[in-house]
């Protein structure tokens, strides 16, 4: 379990090289933080402010666990939508997806 940064305003922040992998940043305020090199796996974005996020990439939010309702950028949101759909889903939801298929597979083998 990660660190929990939930509605922590880090606007215009320098989280270059931050660990926060697994950090619960619910509702945080992230807008024009530098997040150059930060590891951001399996942090959970849900509702964060990204807009204006400096030194982000694709690669790095392809590994957080969900951007539901989170604010990004145009150019963020249209390529991860694209590539990362099932990140815009609430954690709820892919846990039920998930359960879905798992109990699918399961009565297809039986």
């Amino acid at each position: 379990m990660g660190t929990k940064l939930e509605k922590a305003n880090l606007k215009g922040a320098n989280l270059q090289g931050a660990n926060l992998e697994g950090a619960n940043l619910k509702e945080a305020n992230l807008q024009g933080a530098n997040l150059e090199g930060a590891n951001l796996e399996e942090a959970i974005f849900e509702g964060v402010n990204l807009k204006g996020a400096l030194n982000l990439s694709i690669d790095q939010l392809s590994k957080v666990r969900t951007l539901y309702n989170a604010k990004l950028d145009k150019e963020f949101l249209i390529q991860l939508k694209e590539e990362f759909s099932f990140l815009f889903k609430s954690l709820e939801q892919q846990f039920l997806e998930y359960q879905y298929n798992l109990l699918g597979a399961i009565s297809n083998n039986l």
